[in-house]
């Protein structure tokens, strides 16, 4: 009887370790960021909820860097995160806030499955996909073999009054919005003052005069988030003209890497508004350029708002010169600046 349990109790550990390995935990660094260095805020409390039960957290300190990307790393955390409870101190607002933030599982399991490809391996002979699914094992860009790569950023972005947005990262690549939270207010924060402020060699009401910063609003942040539905399409009058890569920093925080051979069958879907894209092309074995357009949101927003079209085209035309024109739907486009270089990027293609 003995001997029956520890045969049922090995072949349920091997299961397990099976499962396990078949099923590898995603592995990821957490980033905790601001729109501005004003709009600083510094958590108390927090836990990352995992799928898997594994403990997950925040990085230490306080939020850094700009909109989407703190600048920092931490020690890497496991463990597909479907929520998130974070208590934190917004100084600019002396104001205590919990977030009890619960993503939607379905998605994290879809985002945790994908790889993304980053840029172009030299040994890697197939065509490229934007992103594959790797069910069974977790993949990391190289140079030398590997073009994709899995989950690798966890961003958490805090703005005034409590708005919070959640992205995934991609290491250099994609890096997409997962959802938009709410943090309620602390009213009664007696036990987190005293918290935060033991330690400091300032009263509550000198930070107050010192940080406050009076009417700061989020809604420049929820505009951001405005979608419509586009696509971007590259043009050219050079016959050896040759598209690389084009990579979109959106306003809301996201990005999108193209490469070949997708990145002139893009397709419509809904987009944010785009902050800068970078192009990169090549006209012969000698000649490469690369190109920065950098768009202004409120008059972005107001042609697409004003087009009120299901699909659009913003379209990059590349002319004899290698200079560049951006049209909406074959009308021109204004944008906020073009500058073009000859490039010394090197690309494995």
């Amino acid at each position: 009887m003995k001997r029956n349990i520890l045969l049922i109790s090995l072949f349920s550990i091997f299961q397990m370790m099976s499962c396990q390995k078949k099923h590898p935990k995603p592995m990821y660094y957490v980033e905790i960021s601001h729109p501005h260095n004003k709009y600083l805020v510094t958590p108390i409390r927090d836990s990352i909820i995992t799928l898997e039960g594994i403990h997950a957290s925040l990085p230490y300190g306080s939020t850094s860097g700009k909109w989407g990307d703190s600048g920092k790393m931490f020690t890497e955390q496991y463990g597909t995160p479907i929520g998130a409870d974070v208590v934190y101190y917004s100084i600019y607002e002396d104001k205590f806030y919990h977030l009890k933030a619960e993503f939607p599982v379905e998605k994290m399991k879809d985002l945790a499955s994908r790889a993304y490809a980053v840029s172009y391996v030299e040994s890697h002979k197939e065509p490229l996909e934007h992103y594959k699914r790797t069910e069974q094992r977790q993949l990391r860009f190289s140079g030398y073999e590997n073009p994709y790569t899995n989950m690798t950023h966890l961003i958490f972005g805090f703005a005034p009054q409590g708005m919070v947005v959640v992205w995934v990262g991609y290491g250099g690549g994609d890096i997409i919005e997962v959802e938009r939270y709410q943090a309620e207010e602390v009213k009664d924060d007696e036990k987190y003052e005293k918290n935060r402020f033991e330690y400091w060699n300032m009263s509550r009401e000198e930070i107050r005069k010192e940080f406050l910063v009076p009417e700061a609003s989020s809604k420049e942040w929820d505009d951001y988030r405005n979608r419509y539905s586009w696509r971007p399409v590259l043009s050219s009058d050079i016959d050896t003209f040759f598209a690389i890569k084009s990579s979109t920093k959106y306003h809301n925080g996201e990005r999108e890497v193209l490469l070949q051979p997708y990145i002139m069958k893009t397709e419509h879907q809904m987009r944010a508004i785009p902050n800068e894209v970078d192009l990169y092309w090549r006209t012969d074995k000698n000649q490469q350029f690369e190109v920065r357009v950098f768009f202004n949101w409120e008059k972005t927003d107001a042609i697409l708002k004003e087009q009120g079209l299901e699909k659009n085209d913003i379209r990059f035309h590349i002319n004899k010169d290698n200079n560049i024109e951006v049209f909406l739907n074959d009308m021109p486009l204004p944008v906020q600046s073009i500058r073009v270089y000859k490039s010394n990027v090197k690309f494995q293609i």
